[in-house]
């Protein structure tokens, strides 16, 4: 069984403004390419999950989503990172779904196509508290990191939405890799 990292994509691994699909605007946050590189070396399979509700609002289209997806991959494996899979949920908010955080739809079909996990080992990383609660719903074993979007000041106002659900506050992503391996 593989140990495994779960990362949203959208604040956690590149500027997120709203609605994140544009090629020409894409950044990755500080600290992202060498976190992932120490993650991958220290034998963790790296997962991206994240909302894409642009889709399901007509605000971009999934060929939109695939393109930045493809660049983003594209930029990782140029700098040495493999990440295993990508899973996506393209629904509106308002439709009934399985793969809508903080449902464990997005982390049962990382298992199904890259499983199976050991879940005491993993770790869900990210700057949204449904995205950890998705992780813990799967399996409460999965250690959980909240940090603030795009590592901003927010970070007074995240400890206070802190529930059981989040093990872990850090400001950005080299406190999150430090932290995992840490506690590994």
């Amino acid at each position: 069984m593989q140990k495994a990292i779960f990362l949203d994509r959208d604040g956690t691994l590149n500027v997120d403004e709203g609605y994140t699909f544009q090629v020409e605007k894409y950044e990755l946050l500080p600290g992202v390419i060498e976190g992932l590189k120490r993650l991958q070396d220290a034998g963790f399979l790296l997962l991206i999950l994240t909302s894409q509700s642009g889709i399901g609002r007509g605000k971009y289209t999934e060929a939109d989503y695939a393109r930045y997806r493809d660049h983003m991959l594209a930029d990782f494996a140029k700098n040495g990172i493999s990440i295993a899979g990508v899973f996506y949920c393209p629904h509106h908010p308002d439709k009934t779904c399985e793969c809508r955080k903080p449902k464990p739809g997005l982390v049962n079909q990382a298992e199904a196509a890259c499983g199976p996990f050991d879940y005491a080992k993993s770790w869900s990383l990210a700057d949204g508290v449904r995205d950890n609660e998705m992780c813990k719903n799967k399996n409460a074993q999965i250690r959980t990191i909240l940090f603030p979007k795009n590592f901003g000041s927010r970070f007074e106002e995240i400890i206070q939405e802190r529930n059981e659900n989040i093990d872990f506050v850090v400001s950005n992503f080299t406190e999150a890799v430090d932290v995992v391996l840490a506690n590994t």
